[in-house]
């Protein structure tokens, strides 16, 4: 899917305007080099990042590197506006408009270089010049390994990709860089971490598919009826042509997945919750919603789209909106409709779980995450008063279900709580009024 461009704004802050907000320990690392190794390339270089917190590397890279255009890509929408709300404290867009008001906050450290944020699923297509992934030491392994191989990719013959570890023992991400990289310098700071650097001299010999697919079942899909001589599925001839051969399965298809009846499709890439498989949460979601028939349904949290798949094959008329602030979840949820030829499958790219025209949906289905100190849950839960008519019932899946309880009850009726293959799923009905 095409990116989210945030471009910076011309709003100016003084330096009492700036938030305390701690560096992480990675992209501290690459400051530090940066200011000790100035890049030497083109007199305008093309340059990308990510970041771990805010775009602090993104602003490093574009007040030292003269003339740079910086790109900063998150996977998140959530995550780039946070990104883009630190950097525009910072931010005076031309250089040749600077008033002497703007040259004294540039004295301050304010930046007058090109940034840009991204909220996207990949490294825009372009020639960089430079490359600069801050790691976490227990970040998403393969994710990681995805970022840096594209990373590669997008990098010009010659260019340069810069990257640290908060962990000065690191042998892992030196290893994946020497799978991409002929020669690699190692650089470790004491007991901070390591940086590591290395030159592009040539394209790869080989290009690993991150994306993955898988299927799984859920018993009461119209696709099993069709199977059994029941009601007429909503999925496409074009979908079962698909698998029935004219789509070949790719490397990480499940084996003889597209040969089988009543299986439902996904598709997943790292970075995408429970990348690879169906969550046990998904499942026990699955296994107990109740989707009547003509529902307008709304996934928050989507993910690759499972639990909106399972809502949509209940009847041929339900309708589903698939919601996720990643735009890899998007990505996925789209693809895995197109797979199990699904029409009836919106998706919207939203980190406030907006569903509109509020007031207007009859099931609610969310699996939240448990970081966040429940931020996130409370997130969802107020989407699902918005969108929900009176009367409509929200599916919120848990295995803390405690908070879920005592907060629900407070927005919704009836509440339950549900056993359901090792989880607890928590149902509530919508209020006549919700307001």
């Amino acid at each position: 899917m095409p990116p989210k461009s945030r471009k910076p704004s011309r709003r100016r802050s003084s330096a009492s305007q700036e938030p305390v907000i701690l560096t992480p320990p990675a992209e501290e690392l690459l400051e530090n080099y940066l200011t000790s190794h100035p890049f030497s390339g083109p007199d305008e270089p093309v340059v990308l990042c990510t970041s771990l917190g805010r775009g602090q590397v993104a602003l490093a890279l574009a007040g030292t590197i003269a003339g740079s255009h910086v790109t900063c890509c998150a996977f998140d929408c959530y995550l780039a506006d946070e990104m883009q709300s630190f950097l525009d404290q910072y931010w005076v867009e031309d250089d040749d408009e600077l008033d002497e008001a703007a040259i004294d906050e540039a004295d301050q450290g304010v930046s007058h270089h090109k940034i840009e944020v991204l909220c996207t699923t990949d490294f825009p297509e372009t020639d960089a010049d430079l490359v600069v992934i801050p790691v976490k030491k227990s970040g998403d392994a393969e994710l990681t390994r995805d970022w840096l191989q594209t990373g590669f990719l997008r990098l010009k013959t010659g260019g340069q990709l810069w990257t640290a570890v908060d962990h000065p023992r690191d042998h892992w991400l030196h290893e994946e860089m020497k799978k991409l990289f002929p020669k690699v310098t190692r650089l470790p700071h004491n007991k901070k971490g390591v940086v590591y650097i290395a030159t592009k001299t040539s394209e790869p010999k080989k290009i690993k598919n991150f994306r993955a697919e898988f299927s799984f079942r859920d018993t009461r899909s119209v696709k099993n009826q069709t199977s059994e001589g029941g009601s007429e599925s909503p999925v496409s001839r074009d979908a079962e042509a698909q698998r029935s051969g004219a789509l070949a399965p790719t490397e990480n298809s499940p084996t003889g997945a597209r040969d089988k009846t009543g299986l439902i499709y996904g598709v997943t890439r790292p970075g995408v919750f429970s990348h690879r498989r169906v969550d046990g949460g998904a499942r026990g979601l699955i296994h107990v919603m109740d989707i009547p028939p003509g529902a307008r349904v709304a996934d928050i949290g989507c993910g690759s789209g499972t639990v909106g798949f399972a809502a949509a094959l209940r009847h041929p008329d339900v309708t589903v909106l698939a919601i996720d602030s990643n735009p890899r979840a998007i990505e996925c949820t789209r693809q895995g409709a197109e797979l199990n030829g699904l029409t009836t499958i919106t998706t919207l790219l939203n980190a406030d779980a907006l569903c509109e025209p509020r007031g207007t949906y009859d099931v609610v289905v969310g699996n939240p995450p448990y970081y966040s100190n429940y931020r996130i849950a409370e997130i969802f839960l107020a989407g699902a008063r918005r969108a929900l008519k009176p009367g409509g019932r929200v599916w919120m899946v848990t295995k803390q279900p405690h908070w879920f309880v005592e907060r629900m009850s407070q927005m919704f009726d009836d509440v339950e709580e549900i056993a359901s293959k090792g989880f607890k799923v928590i149902v509530g009905t919508q209020r006549e009024s919700s307001s």
